[in-house]
């Protein structure tokens, strides 16, 4: 039974987000947590309820449900309520733990402070999160992407300068709601790119290191576990890879001519930490789209 605010200290910094974190940090948040334990059958969420707190599995298993679909089984070391809460649903999801189960809990409005404040967190939950989605996308033979319809009659557009770049981005899903003066220092650091056709962008398991935002044409993207895509104007290609930190999971190449913008990691990272409200932006954008394939397809096991 954890007790005391060492207990919390102890039991928060087993997960990564919170390792790099300062002993005075990691402790001021340990002071905000609460306590759960839970017999087997019991509650941590109730669906017909929005989630109002994060709850961050010390030891047990806790399975999640919405809509009557099971959406995943979690276990130590696991953070279960986050996604709902940064995905902003209106309505919430079940979690009942399968067995004896600890966990500390922290408000929701508590962590979007955290957040806030150590922007060594947001970055952890984003990878978290794109790699939670990499692992879903993994297992649907489509990868779970749409085919995109573009007229291929059109023109390439024409060079673009810095107030292009910002409104080209300002349209991309990812950064949908994000102020214009961080659009504005990522387009200084974006590179516009215009390709030939049959032009290989990288190759499965190749490092990753930065992500496509499609202004015109097409990328044919295959991987050797069956997935098989085309990505069009408005798609974003390579970006599971460089935010989960791991090689590319499929090899790209131009089928047209192509114009993008290229993003390079580091650049997004500069950004992202001096502009809060371009991190929650990309991070509630990444969270719909995992809640979204976890409806339609569950998390895999590992």
């Amino acid at each position: 039974m954890l007790v005391g605010r060492t207990d919390r200290l102890i039991a928060l910094r087993q997960f990564p987000a919170f390792a790099s974190l300062s002993p005075e940090d990691s402790q001021s948040i340990a002071l905000r947590m609460s306590e759960r334990r839970l017999a087997p059958g019991e509650a941590l969420f109730n669906e017909d309820e929005p989630v109002d707190e994060v709850a961050f599995v010390v030891r047990g298993k806790v399975r999640t449900q919405r809509h009557g679909k099971v959406l995943g089984t979690y276990d130590d070391r696991s953070v279960i309520g986050s996604l709902a809460i940064l995905a902003e649903l209106t309505g919430g999801y079940g979690a009942v733990a399968l067995e004896p189960t600890t966990a500390i809990t922290l408000p929701a409005d508590e962590m979007l402070e955290v957040f806030e404040d150590h922007f060594s967190v947001v970055r952890s939950a984003l990878q978290g999160v794109a790699d939670g989605l990499l692992r879903i996308r993994r297992s649907m033979g489509s990868g779970g992407f749409q085919r995109v319809e573009w007229d291929r009659t059109s023109e390439p557009p024409p060079p673009l300068d810095l107030v292009g770049r910002i409104a080209q981005l300002r349209d991309a899903m990812p950064f949908a709601g994000a102020r214009m003066e961080a659009l504005a220092d990522l387009a200084r650091d974006v590179r516009e790119m215009r390709l030939d056709p049959d032009v290989q962008l990288w190759t499965e398991g190749d490092p990753s290191g930065g992500w496509l935002f499609l202004l015109h044409g097409e990328v044919a993207a295959e991987s050797s576990g069956g997935m098989s895509a085309t990505f069009g104007p408005g798609d974003v290609v390579g970006s599971l890879g460089t935010l989960a930190n791991v090689p590319r999971w499929y090899s790209a190449r131009t089928v047209t001519p192509v114009v993008a913008l290229r993003t390079d990691d580091e650049a997004l990272f500069d950004v992202m930490e001096d502009h809060f409200d371009f991190s929650m932006a990309l991070v509630r954008s990444m969270a719909r789209g995992f809640m979204s394939l976890l409806e339609e397809a569950g998390l895999p096991d590992d």
